[in-house]
């Protein structure tokens, strides 16, 4: 494809690598700093885990699993791993955002998780390899291709044609 398309798709893709790897070391950095401050058990922490009603041992539970997630968000290969990285950040994160609702902590400290939650579900929907070598812009290259009507190639291997009538 050397048409509209393909400079799209490319233009696109390229932005879109930017905004995976911006995401995904922001996430695993932040969760990295979070976990870390969960192991040495820092009395903040602590102190924030009693009063929404979580035992102090919870802290160093939470933080193996954020340093192990950062770890498999970064790391190469294991897309298997990565998503159960990404799941396991998904309910912590809302878990804590709901916790602090349930507790009646100011709307801050509710909205901080779910910040962060945007940030990790951005690199997770930007991810570009999921099992093989089928790309998460898949689609998004069948729209361009359609929009310009010429041929376009699948992730499954399918030949398709879209004529774009106005």
């Amino acid at each position: 494809m050397t048409t509209i398309a393909s400079n799209f798709i490319s233009k696109k893709t390229g932005v879109w690598k930017i905004l995976y790897w911006g995401s995904t070391v922001l996430a695993a950095f932040a969760l990295a700093a979070i976990g870390a401050a969960d192991l040495v058990r820092d009395p903040k922490v602590v102190e924030g885990l009693m009063r929404l009603g979580y035992p102090a041992y919870f802290a160093t539970i939470l933080g193996t699993w954020k340093l192990l997630g950062s770890i498999a968000i970064i790391g190469p290969g294991l897309p298997r791993l990565k998503e159960w990285a990404y799941a396991g950040m998904f309910f912590t994160l809302t878990g804590a955002a709901i916790s602090h609702a349930v507790s009646g902590d100011p709307l801050g400290q509710v909205l901080v998780p779910l910040a962060l939650l945007v940030t990790v579900m951005t690199s997770w929907v930007l991810l570009p390899v999921r099992f093989g070598s089928r790309r998460r812009v898949t689609a998004t290259q069948h729209y361009a291709a359609w929009k310009v009507g010429e041929e376009t190639v699948g992730a499954d291997g399918v030949t398709s044609s879209f004529v774009h009538k106005s």
